[in-house]
Order: structure tokens, then sequence, then C-alpha cells
């Protein structure tokens, strides 16, 4: 990668294709990467927990979470107060100051809530998961037209290694995943990328001051998207600086260091409880400080993203394919290492430094970034690098570029790259799905529909919230819902005395031990008949935080 820019040599074949043409290319790729991901889009059935708090925090008026402030414990809420959270009523529309006042309450910045909540307002009283999804798409959109720009200028408008770049991440399943999870990681993605491209055109140019309006616009953005972009601002800032002042620009970085101070300035006195969000405790900020204490912890978190990266290269169901990609290009390393001219490589690494810091700038910043994250991540998810992809794979593409030019003489052998890229979209086209389909979620709630005619009770600790977020799909079928907890489970048979409970009662008990309650499921069902003087019980399913029964 360090030495692409000045090794590229432009094909004539790339030479001959007009701009229009390149472009009617480009079209035509981001068109089938997107009817791909429409078709991933349409095989989604369920929620996850997070998606669920996407349109709650959006949506809902005022309310960050289902039974905040205790609004469920031990009364009767009916389908409308669940529906109510997940949509935009007619007197709510393009209620941001609600958006705001929630995400305050959250873990999040509200950027992305806002963009959501904009395209619910025009469908109220509705939840689709089209909503995000299509939101996703515009913002893939965006990524892609960013990644190839970036791409074109890293390898010299070599059109085969530009169109590889694209091919190989729009196509990966991390991409797709990234497109089909509705929640804010597209978004983060594109800003991050846009920003890459932007410093990238600055440190190239000789007209630097051009792009720091353009640069502080974008970090401020990003940092009102998802707080990871504060740890790849401060890396890509980082490096950008060390090279000017590599440079002698003296003046030029304190210009763009003044410049993104300002963005970081504006961005907390948008949004103040950022300080609280970060430092202020609870239980992933203290889970995220005891993972900075564990090395070990980190270099499994690592390993796991690295593994999650090369899967999602051929998709989730396909490891085996993914160990031979990797043992490929492990081979091929080696062979371009055997084969290199020692003393011309020696010389090429001298210089290099020189002429292609613009280039290690983007190394450096991705992979200490990816260090970060990999050190302080709640849980080695691969949604935590989603933002990274884009630029990780445009490394994938320059290293496999170097290793192929090492080996064959000939030049024309880099559409080798371009055909390795086709390879691994067809293998994620054919035999891959997205890991955000939720099946089993969707499997969940059509169990509960047998018990339409029922009500249900939750059992929870007092102002637990995600029993109720992660089933309000479910909990919206029913007639009623009446929550509370172990210790007041006497109150349940006072509330179903008014209540037709001929077809039994649906239970649902929150045992996660890391989040909330930690109950212990049969305990309570077997309090729960004695109680209410009901025989029987059928355990349901297990799903997330909770176990749902039966009780007749």
């Amino acid at each position: 990668m360090a030495v692409i820019r000045n090794a590229v040599a432009t094909n004539e074949k790339t030479k001959k294709i007009s701009k229009t043409g390149c472009s009617l290319i480009l079209i035509a790729i981001i068109i089938i990467q997107c009817a791909f991901i429409l078709y991933q889009g349409s095989t989604k059935k369920g929620y996850f927990f997070d998606e669920i708090c996407s349109y709650g925090l959006s949506n809902s008026h005022n309310q960050p979470f289902l039974n905040s402030d205790n609004k469920m414990l031990n009364k009767w809420v009916d389908s409308s107060y669940f529906n109510d959270y997940l949509t935009v009523q007619d007197d709510e529309k393009f209620d941001f100051k609600s958006v705001y006042a929630n995400q305050v309450r959250d873990v999040h910045p509200p950027l992305y809530y806002f963009a959501l909540n904009i395209v619910c307002s025009f469908f109220s009283n509705t939840i689709s998961k089209w909503f995000g999804i299509a939101l996703n798409i515009l913002f893939f959109i965006v990524t892609q037209i960013f990644l190839f720009m970036l791409a074109s200028k890293v390898f010299n408008k070599n059109l085969i290694l530009s169109f590889s770049t694209i091919i190989l991440y729009g196509s990966s399943m991390l991409a797709i995943d990234n497109a089909v999870f509705i929640r804010m990681y597209m978004l983060l993605t594109m800003f991050a990328i846009i920003s890459y491209y932007l410093h990238y055109c600055a440190l190239i140019s000789k007209k630097r001051l051009k792009y720091l309006p353009f640069i502080a616009v974008i970090t401020y953005l990003g940092c009102l998207t998802q707080y990871y972009f504060l740890v790849l601002s401060f890396f890509i800032a980082l490096t950008f600086c060390i090279i000017l002042l590599f440079r002698k620009e003296i003046k030029n970085c304190l210009i763009y260091g003044m410049t993104m101070l300002l963005s970081i300035v504006a961005f907390y006195f948008t949004y103040p409880a950022v300080v609280e969000h970060l430092f202020g405790g609870g239980r992933v900020g203290n889970q995220t400080l005891e993972n900075a204490k564990s090395i070990s912890g980190m270099i499994n978190r690592a390993v796991t993203f690295i593994i999650s990266a090369f899967e999602g290269l051929t998709g989730h169901h396909t490891k085996k394919v993914a160990l031979i990609v990797a043992l490929i290009l492990i081979i091929l390393f080696v062979i371009a290492f055997i084969k290199a001219d020692k003393q011309s490589l020696k010389k090429s690494l001298k210089n290099t430094l020189k002429n292609n810091l613009n280039n290690y700038s983007i190394i450096i910043s991705v992979m200490l970034t990816f260090f970060v994250i990999s050190l302080v991540a709640y849980g080695a998810f691969s949604r935590y690098i989603y933002f990274l992809y884009p630029v990780l794979t445009l490394l994938l593409v320059g290293f496999m570029y170097l290793c192929i030019t090492n080996i064959f003489d000939n030049k024309k052998y880099i559409a080798l790259v371009l055909a390795f890229s086709i390879m691994i979209t067809g293998f994620t086209y054919i035999f891959s799905k997205s890991e955000h389909l939720y099946e089993q979620v969707y499997d969940n709630q059509k169990i509960i529909t047998e018990y339409s005619d029922c009500y249900g009770i939750i059992v929870c600790k007092s102002r637990t919230t995600l029993v109720a977020i992660q089933e309000a799909m479910s909990l919206k079928q029913l007639k009623g819902v009446y929550t509370t907890s172990k210790e007041n489970i006497r109150s349940v048979k006072k509330a179903l005395r008014s209540k037709n409970t001929n077809n039994g009662i649906v239970v649902w008990i929150d045992t996660n031990k890391f989040w909330s309650s930690d109950y212990d499921a049969k305990e309570i069902i077997n309090n729960l008949k004695k109680e209410t003087g009901f025989k029987q019980s059928k355990e349901l399913y297990k799903y997330g935080v909770v176990e749902a029964y039966r009780v007749y």
C-alpha cells in the first residue's frame, strides 16, 4: 500500500474509458449491490433489541424507553402504548426536540435518530423495516461514491483497482449487514469515508486550506452520529498534523488543528450530554473501563474482529472459504517477498517514507482506531468495525496489487485483483445471508400471535426496560400487559380479577444477569401459579434477556 501511488502506472486500457463510461459502470455496480441489499432486506423478518430502540428513540414523545420512569409498573397498558412508542403520531411529526431529549437519556448522539424520525414522520402511526433500510441504502450509495473517488486517488486513477475496491467492499457481507441493520453504523461509515477522502485530497493538494471547511462540517456531523467517530477523527488528525510538520507546514498545521478543535467544541455545545455519556459511568461505561485494563481481552476482541472481517468477505456461512482466502493472501505475500529484489526493496523502503506519507496516514490511522476499539469495545461485535471496513478493503486491494506486481512482471496481471473481487461477490450472493434477519425473533412473535386473546405479564426489577423493548412487537399483539417485580408478584392475582383468563396468560421473565434482573424463571413461574391458581405452565421460548411461558 505504501508504494502504490508512485508504483501504479495507469493502465492504457483504462485511459480509453471516458468519464461518462466510468460513471455508468459505477452506477451499474452500485445498482446491482443495492438490489442485493433490497433482497436481503426483504428476507428480514424480526427486529433486534437495538433496532427497536432506533424506532422508539426516534419516534416516541419524550419517552426514551418503554417502562422508563416505571410507567408500566403495576398497571395495565394496552397495545396503543407500544404502538405509540414505535411510531410517529399525527401530532408529533418532526418533533426533533423530543428526539434530542430521548438521546440525552440514552447513550448515543442524536443525528441518526433525527434522520429516522424525518422518514417515519411521513408515515405516521406506521412501523416498517423499510424506513431504516431505505435510509441505509442512501448512506451506502454515498459511501460507495466517495470510496471510489478515494481509491481513484490512492491508486493514481487506475480503474481496475478502483472498481475492485468498491466491488469487494459493496458486495461483502459486512457491508450488506451494515445496510440491513437499522442502526447508525451505515451513516457513521459514510462520514468516515468522506472524512478520509477530504483529508487525502487536502494532503495531495497545494491548496490544502480550501478543504478545511468541509472537513470541519464532516467531523461535526460524524461526532453527532456515533462516539467512535471521535476516535477515528483523533487519529486521522494526528497523522495529518504529523505529515504537515514533517513537511514544515507549521502554519497550516496550526490552522488545521484549530479547525478540528472548533468542530469538537461545536459538537460539545450542541450536545453537552457527551460528557455524561462518555465519563458518567453506567453499566456499559464501567464495562468499557474494565475492558481497557485487560490486554488479553483486547487481543481476543482484535482476533475476533479480524476473523469477522475475513468471514464478512465471503459471507457468514462460508467459514472454510474465508480460511482459503486468508491462506491465498498469505501465500501471495510469501511468494512476492521471495521473488522481490532485496536490494531494490531496501532502497524502495528508504524512499517510501518521504514519498508516500499520504498513504501511510490512511494505514496508521485506521490501524490505531482498530486497536482502540479492540481495547475498549463492550464486546467483539462486528458492527463496531463496520465503519472501518471500506478503508480496510482499500488496503486489501493495495496489498494484493503489490503482491501480484512483485510476482509477475506484466502489469496486465493486476486484472487478477478484479477477478478476485468478482469471485468473492459470487460467493456472497449465492451462499450467504445477512446476520441481521432475526428469524428467531419473528418465530417468537408468531408464537405469541396464537395467544392474541390473552393478557401478558412481565416480571422484572423496577425501572428495567429491556424486556418491554425487546418484546415490543409481541406485546402489542395482546389485549393488555401488566408489569411487576418478583417482590410484588402477589399483585398479579388482584390485577387479573377483572380479566378473562380462560386461555391462560403469557408471562415474560427477565433472566439477564449483566443488564438487568437476573431472575430465576422457574421460581417465578411456581410462585405465580401459587398466587393465581393456575395449574400448568409451558415454556414458549428463551431469547435475549427473557424466558417466555404460557401459564394456564
